[in-house]
């Protein structure tokens, strides 16, 4: 079974969906490798349901809030390179104000999450890739 999740208003992708494996070695398998579809890199995870209690969850990517139009993939990338291995950066397109930032650690992650940060000027709200972002104001 595969289920992509969709805006109900718009009909466009939200970008994640689910995946269901008849065979456990199958589902061990996706979720170990790194996998690149259309050109971007993507995250296979075991919904939060379905993690045991003793698992951490270990999340490479942190939301970005409170972009700027003019922040380039290219910039974030050079910018978060000083805390670690950068593996993507994703601006979506329309512009709306965030990015994704993926770290091949992650440590890294984890320690930036409610870090201050300024960008071109500009104060950013990295937390966890879950987390929703909080209004602030330019530097």
């Amino acid at each position: 079974m595969v289920q992509v999740k969709r805006d109900a208003k718009t009909g466009n992708s939200k970008g994640f969906g689910f995946v269901r494996f008849t065979e456990y070695e199958t589902q061990t398998k996706v979720v170990s490798q790194r996998h690149m579809i259309d050109g971007r890199w993507c995250d296979c995870k075991l919904p939060n349901s379905k993690a045991g209690p003793d698992e951490p969850m270990r999340c490479h990517k942190i939301f970005v809030g409170r972009c700027t139009e003019d922040m380039t993939t290219d910039e974030l990338r050079q910018f978060f390179m000083q805390y670690g291995e950068v593996t993507d950066v994703f601006i979506p397109k329309p512009f709306r104000a965030f990015a994704f930032v993926t770290f091949a650690d992650d440590q890294v992650a984890q320690a930036l999450c409610g870090e201050d940060l300024v960008i071109k000027g500009v104060r950013p709200a990295p937390g966890a890739s879950s987390e929703k972002p909080v209004l602030s104001t330019k530097v």
